[in-house]
């Protein structure tokens, strides 16, 4: 199935040092072949926070966008349109959607509508603000290393929700070449 990365597993990707660089980079390679999406509102948003001067380790904008357009000569990247409006009636869920999920939950009906799913860090996003969406349209990444997540992991496949726990053998290895 294809996937739509959300703004925080783009950046994370592309930003080495972030703390969640390794699992989603070990997701991505295991998932690239079946295509992966990126959309305006993520890619706007990582050349926004990347080159933020608050950002941790903030790159000139032309820099992130040089990377970005690297990557998107991937012969399984794909580009799709924002071409829907969260005014329009019959998709959302109003009384679950809260102002920190209105962007997690548009990208959500993006990915469904282009026969995708989205791909995040976020365990907060509720699938059920848009209808008609199922556990596997919802991807949430977890780190295998940290015990708290795993549990916080395990709480949400009980929910109902499509969670990797990711790779720990490749985790360790990829951190041990790096010391």
């Amino acid at each position: 199935m294809k996937s739509l990365l959300d703004l925080n597993c783009l950046i994370a990707l592309f930003d080495e040092p972030h703390g969640s660089h390794l699992i989603v980079k070990d997701w991505f390679l295991r998932a690239e072949s079946n295509g992966w999406l990126t959309c305006p509102i993520t890619e706007n948003g990582c050349i926004r926070i990347l080159s933020s001067q608050g950002y941790a380790r903030p790159k000139p904008a032309i820099s992130v966008i040089h990377a970005l357009r690297e990557a998107f000569k991937h012969p399984n990247h794909y580009f799709i349109a924002d071409d829907f409006s969260l005014t329009e009636s019959g998709w959302l869920e109003p009384s679950l959607l809260t102002s920190s999920q209105v962007t997690d939950v548009y990208l959500l009906k993006l990915a469904i509508k282009n026969n995708a799913r989205l791909v995040t860090l976020d365990q907060r996003i509720k699938y059920s603000a848009v209808e008609g969406a199922k556990p596997d349209d919802l991807l949430v990444l977890t780190d295998p290393t940290s015990g708290d997540r795993v549990r916080r992991a395990d709480l949400l496949a009980a929910q109902g929700k499509t969670v990797w726990k990711g790779n720990l053998e490749n985790l360790r290895r990829s951190r041990d070449k790096k010391r």
